[in-house]
């Protein structure tokens, strides 16, 4: 028996709040705008629970990306960029120290912004390739293929800036 549809948007909605308003923060640099994006996403998905979907995750990801699109251009075209802010350990715990964070920031800012987008979506978002590839509107072979290129890309750009440094890219599944 399917489960009903309010319970189904309920466990939806518990498992994937704080990542999405976390996803949106990071991508327009203001909390309570992020938290408005992530109530107006929960409302347009609630508006079309019923659409055919292969991943509630990777739909929900992608209207919040359609919404921050949106955003953006209403900022007059001029996307916000990720930035970190004195707050860098709540935007990443992930890193071991500010210092880390803003050069790992200043490596990923070389890169273009579709390889950008990419590893934010895997890494700091946590979706996976298929999850990826839905929010993007691409295959799961594409974001494999997009992945290796955003990795070595970066492990490249980190090299540039650390040269004593090593990062060697590691096949991990997002």
């Amino acid at each position: 028996m399917p489960e009903p549809r309010a319970a189904a948007f309920e466990r939806v909605f518990r498992a994937d709040h704080a990542a999405l308003v976390a996803f949106c923060f990071r991508r327009v640099d203001d909390y309570e705008l992020a938290c408005d994006l992530t109530a107006e996403t929960f409302r347009i998905v609630w508006s079309r629970w019923d659409e055919p979907r292969r991943s509630d995750r990777a739909w929900l990801f992608g209207v919040a990306r359609n919404l921050i699109g949106n955003e953006y251009r209403r900022r007059a075209g001029q996307p916000a960029p990720f930035r970190l802010d004195e707050d860098v350990e709540a935007l990443d715990a992930r890193a071991e120290s500010r210092f880390d964070a803003i050069e790992i920031q200043a490596a990923l800012d070389t890169l273009p912004e579709a390889q950008q987008e990419l590893l934010r979506l895997t890494y700091w978002d946590g979706l996976s390739a298929a999850e990826a590839a839905e929010s993007l509107g691409i295959t799961p072979a594409a974001v494999w293929v997009r992945l290796t290129r955003a990795r070595r890309a970066f492990a490249h750009a980190w090299h540039d800036q650390n040269p004593q440094s090593v990062i060697v890219p590691t096949r991990t599944h997002p």
